[in-house]
């Protein structure tokens, strides 16, 4: 296998914050050539790409940098937009870290050098559909955590309240449930303890309608942007591609279970489409998905309508 340091002139290891980025050259035996700091904005960028063009010893430069989807992300879309090669550079140690001391300058020294020793660099994920997925997911989850916080806190208002009232709501679906408390209506007249009661169960309610209609409104978003992306790629329909362990947007159960929850039922975040969730390599190859509905849609990435509790 060919190390990077026998194909490049150079390496700029990167340690990236949220104001600023520090950037350390170092030649292909590791000696540092130079080092900057710089602003984390446009001028700061143009800043480092005339330093790296003053100081590099050659042409074939490569960029390690860390937290490429974060704090790294702008710099990242500045280096390619100028046509640079970026790789990834994972965060040292804290072994390493505590033996080598800690500092912006350190850490940057120490990604270029980890770089030059690799074998095998992994690539910053892209923008474009993939992004927009990974954004749809997130906060798809996050409405699904909240969610379940909100039926879970609900449930607890139905185990203590009065007994007349427990009595006709704790044997509800949690559809109906749902329904019920939404129908609730405080009276002025009521003890103060049962309005409150009713006018949280109502509120909580609220929330979970609200929070179901995020979670599908994202699913629909979901599904367009799959459909799109699979056809800019010239795949057939019915075929989806992906590696070894993906898993299809259904509620079946799922064969690879270390992919999944402890139910075994296949996350949205496995959704092996070839455009949106996954890099292209040597072991990518196009394979049966899951089939389209009657209408043509893709199939929702989870059964969220008719589980409220996420």
């Amino acid at each position: 296998m060919t190390m990077l340091a026998q194909t490049v002139d150079a390496v700029i290891g990167v340690d990236t914050h949220r104001d600023t980025h520090s950037a350390c050259l170092v030649n292909p035996v590791g000696g540092e050539l130079s080092a900057i700091t710089i602003t984390a904005d446009a001028n700061g960028y143009r800043q480092l790409a005339q330093w790296a063009n003053d100081h590099a010893p050659g042409p074939r430069i490569v960029w390690a940098i860390e937290d490429t989807r974060s704090h790294g992300a702008g710099l990242v879309r500045a280096l390619r937009q100028a046509g640079q090669h970026v790789i990834e550079s994972d965060r040292p140690k804290r072994i390493t870290r505590r033996v080598g001391g800690k500092s912006d300058a350190l850490d940057a020294r120490r990604a270029a050098r980890e770089a030059l020793g690799r074998e095998h660099s992994a690539v910053p994920r892209a923008d474009g559909p993939r992004e927009a997925v990974r954004m749809l997911l997130v906060t798809r989850e996050s409405a699904i955590h909240a969610r379940t916080g909100a039926v879970n806190q609900l449930k607890a208002l139905v185990l203590t309240a009065p007994e007349q009232q427990r009595q006709r709501l704790r044997g509800l679906t949690r559809t109906a449930l749902i329904d019920a408390c939404l129908a609730l209506r405080p009276s002025a007249t009521t003890d103060p303890e049962e309005r409150t009661r009713r006018l949280v169960m109502q509120r909580l309610a609220r929330r979970i309608r609200d929070l179901t209609s995020e979670i599908h409104a994202a699913d629909d978003e979901l599904a367009a942007l799959v459909q799109v992306s699979m056809a800019s790629s010239g795949l057939p329909r019915g075929c989806r591609g992906g590696r070894r362990g993906t898993a299809a947007p259904t509620g079946r159960r799922c064969r690879v279970p270390h992919r999944c929850s402890r139910g075994h039922r296949r996350s949205p975040h496995a959704w092996g489409y070839p455009v949106t969730t996954t890099r292209a390599g040597p072991g990518y190859r196009l394979r049966p998905g899951p089939p389209a509905s009657p209408d043509g849609s893709a199939p929702r990435a989870a059964a969220a309508a008719a589980s409220l509790g996420g």
